[in-house]
């Protein structure tokens, strides 16, 4: 099966799509997962002073960490079966969706034709995770708002935005698609 995935990296033809890069932080995902499910009180807790320790100094990376950990969260509660994000490379079905996606989430990103060697390929809504998680904001407001948004994204609720798919298994770079 041939895909397109958006990035910032540069990757070489013949590479190997690497999954998300919080599979990096594990133990960090995992502990944040937790704080999660214990609920916005054991968040809070979380995110002042243990932050530092669990995740990469950028508070972009935090951030998406603690997207990460509410997607996981909900992903377990609707349906274990289905693949962990940390587990999976991301991609498009189409070159049209790959290039939507590209313009409005990642300006200036390349897009990669990809083909699917072996692996399950799952289609979920990836427009309902750039709205991300705003952590300025009381979290016993921001966290109910999330978690509604992420059980819809592991439900596979129609219609979907830009629907992406998530890959495992073996998904080798052809190159730019052009």
């Amino acid at each position: 099966m041939r895909v397109f995935h958006v990035t910032t990296s540069v990757l070489a033809p013949g590479e190997r799509l690497r999954p998300n890069r919080v599979r990096e932080h594990r133990e960090a995902l995992r502990q944040a997962v937790d704080a999660v499910a214990a609920g916005p009180a054991s968040l809070e807790t979380l995110l002042p002073e243990q932050w530092l320790a669990l995740a990469p100094a950028e508070e972009r990376a935090r951030t998406q960490l603690v997207l990460e950990a509410v997607f996981e969260h909900a992903r377990v509660r609707v349906n274990e079966a289905l693949p962990s994000r940390a587990d999976c490379a991301f991609a498009w079905r189409t070159l049209d969706v790959a290039r939507r996606f590209a313009a409005q989430y990642v300006p200036g990103g390349t897009i990669y034709r990809c083909t699917v060697i072996d692996g399950i390929a799952i289609e979920l809504d990836g427009g309902l995770l750039p709205p991300g998680i705003d952590l300025s904001r009381p979290v016993d407001q921001e966290l109910p708002r999330v978690l509604e948004r992420a059980g819809r994204y592991w439900r596979g609720e129609q219609p979907m935005t830009y629907p992406e798919l998530l890959l495992t298994g073996t998904v080798i770079v052809d190159g730019p698609a052009g």
